[in-house]
């Protein structure tokens, strides 16, 4: 199936199950743990990381790595744990320089990651708020979301790096001052804005991307209409209730990777990428040059000369 949005890059387009949009099985693939070590010094899984890309005008993909910002600022060395697509153990790559959102619970990172490593980028054309622009939706309260990250007390999914997706239904949008509790020191710290939805999270899904989907109808490669739909990143997990309201979590509005993104430095930094691949495009294209078949100046002149002297030599006479 052919997913509305132009451009869309995940191999299969969402599926329906009668009118339910459902993520494909490639989303997954866009998430990877966050990983710090403890005091013995043994490196585990905390939290949850997710990549995203935006395009360049060379049609490159310029990566980033998505991630709360709780998970990061106490300033501890952090990783990133990757899946092989050769199926060995996983690896923990070192992430540094982490770029903090001012006021959201987000943080980025560029990053580029080799093939040899499970990834996948949600393209920035596939945010939630350009929805309206490709799938002529917008958002709606009991939209169903999913959640894909970390399962930390399943000590066999940690360590491989396997994801888990959850699901729930969108319940209020935008909503202002969302207290939470601060992991260090207990004090309440305000999310500015956040949106709330209706699910069970767990320790161990912080950074996870939310993705939010409805139903519709797409095109099928062979042309005929079928039921399917449009998925959008909705945004980032920030962390969920507990006692009276437990049964809530609240994400981070994708907004502010907007904003992360859309900084001087960040497009500054792609541009300068651009042109460098514009370089060696054109590097490439002069060394495989043919070579033209017009007469140029000086070999002209040369076989102008030959042609007077051959003219202009006398022909022997007769005997």
């Amino acid at each position: 199936m052919t997913h509305p949005q132009a451009g869309y890059d995940w191999p299969h387009a969402p599926r329906a199950v009668g009118d339910v949009v459902a993520l494909s099985d490639t989303y997954p693939e866009c998430v990877a743990f966050v990983c710090k070590e403890d005091a013995a010094g043994v490196r585990e899984p905390r939290g949850t990381a997710f990549f995203v890309c935006v395009y360049g005008v060379t049609g490159a993909e310029w990566g980033y790595l998505v991630t709360a910002r709780h998970l990061i600022e106490d300033g501890m060395k952090t990783w990133v744990r990757l899946r092989r697509r050769d199926g060995g153990s996983p690896h923990d790559e070192p992430v540094s320089d982490w770029t903090p959102h001012k006021t959201a619970d987000v943080a980025i990172t560029p990053c580029q990651i080799p093939p040899e490593f499970i990834h996948r980028y949600v393209p920035d054309t596939q945010f939630a708020d350009r929805w309206d622009s490709w799938a002529d939706s917008r958002l709606v309260l009991s939209d169903q979301v999913w959640f894909i990250g970390l399962l930390a007390h399943v000590e066999t999914m940690a360590q491989r790096a396997i994801p888990m997706v959850r699901s729930g239904i969108l319940g209020a949008s935008y909503q202002e001052d969302i207290p939470f509790e601060d992991d260090v020191n207990g004090s309440i710290t305000r999310e500015p804005c956040a949106h709330l939805i209706d699910c069970h999270s767990v320790g161990g899904f912080s950074g996870s991307p939310v993705f939010i989907g409805q139903p519709g109808i797409v095109k099928k490669d062979d042309g005929d209409l079928a039921i399917g739909g449009a998925v959008a990143l909705l945004g980032v997990l920030l962390g969920h209730f507990v006692g009276p309201n437990a049964g809530i979590a609240a994400v981070v509005p994708v907004e502010a990777i907007r904003e992360l993104l859309d900084r001087k430095d960040a497009v500054d930094d792609r541009e300068t990428k651009n042109e460098k691949v514009r370089a060696r495009r054109r590097e490439a294209a002069e060394a495989n040059a043919g070579v033209r078949d017009s007469v140029g100046g000086s070999e002209y002149q040369r076989f102008e000369d030959l042609t007077r002297k051959l003219v202009n030599t006398p022909k022997p006479k007769p005997h």
